[in-house]
């Protein structure tokens, strides 16, 4: 379903907003990112290869890497309350 989804809306520009942290699964983020652009991580084998390892931890370089790929699509912003003043 996400696959022709991506497919119907390819020719438009699109804004993913999302207030879910990812849980754990580096594959929700490469399903995120390939819905924006198919581009940056190119296909899913691929990424798995890289990034997805199970259990064991990304390599320093990888992480890196990663950040990279991800810094020109994404905006993170920190949850910050304001005290009664």
């Amino acid at each position: 379903m996400a696959r022709a989804l991506r497919s119907a809306t390819e020719v438009f520009s699109k804004l993913l907003l999302t207030a879910t942290p990812l849980q754990n699964s580096l594959m929700e983020l490469y399903g995120l990112i390939s819905f924006i652009d198919p581009h940056i991580f190119g296909d899913e084998i691929s990424f798995r290869k890289q990034f997805s390892r199970g259990t064991k931890e990304l390599s320093q370089a990888d992480f890196i890497d990663l950040k990279q790929r991800i810094s020109p699509v994404t905006h993170r912003t920190l949850n910050v309350r304001l005290q009664n003043m």
